[in-house]
């Protein structure tokens, strides 16, 4: 098969790309991400979801997926899980948590949140588990790697003390 520049990609992408069931269209998004790369589109979602404008986030992070080869990279799917769950669509954000860790299984970011899911979502059992699998599993971070023993103990101490409901 030839081979489709970025552009005649994102094109395709953005053509197959629907909003996510139970949110209206978001015009303006999708004409300001059209022919982006997914790098690009992860970017323009960011912002919006720092800003609060989730539709518009979610939008974003929707077509950055789309647009890739691979499926999404691992934070795209995080900062969409993100979106879902501020937007109280708590099995959805656990679906985007899990094709996070289904590129990389010890994602800091992606066991984390998925751990917060599960205790908004009252599954208080499954919320350890996953706080558990961050506490005990060795970063992939080559930077400044984040302080996740200390993040996943004081998440577990939440959970067990909010008894699965609440803010975290």
């Amino acid at each position: 098969a030839p081979r489709q520049s970025r552009k005649a990609r994102a094109a395709s992408a953005s053509s197959r790309a629907q909003p996510a069931p139970g949110l209206p269209r978001v015009p303006q998004a999708e004409a300001a991400v059209a022919g982006r790369s997914e790098s690009e589109l992860y970017s323009v979602g960011t912002d919006h979801l720092t800003a609060e404008r989730l539709p518009e986030a979610l939008a974003a992070f929707d077509l950055a997926v789309a647009a890739s080869r691979s499926g999404g990279r691992t934070n795209t799917r995080v900062n969409r899980g993100l979106t879902l769950m501020r937007l109280g669509r708590m099995e959805e954000a656990l679906e985007a948590f899990d094709g996070a860790l289904a590129i990389d299984g010890r994602f800091l970011y992606a066991l984390y949140n998925k751990g917060l899911t599960l205790r908004k979502m009252g599954r208080v059992k499954e919320a350890v588990v996953s706080l558990q699998v961050l506490l005990l599993t060795p970063q992939n971070h080559s930077t400044r790697p984040p302080p996740h023993p200390q993040l996943a103990c004081l998440s577990l101490r939440r959970v067990w003390a909010g008894g699965g409901g609440g803010a975290p």
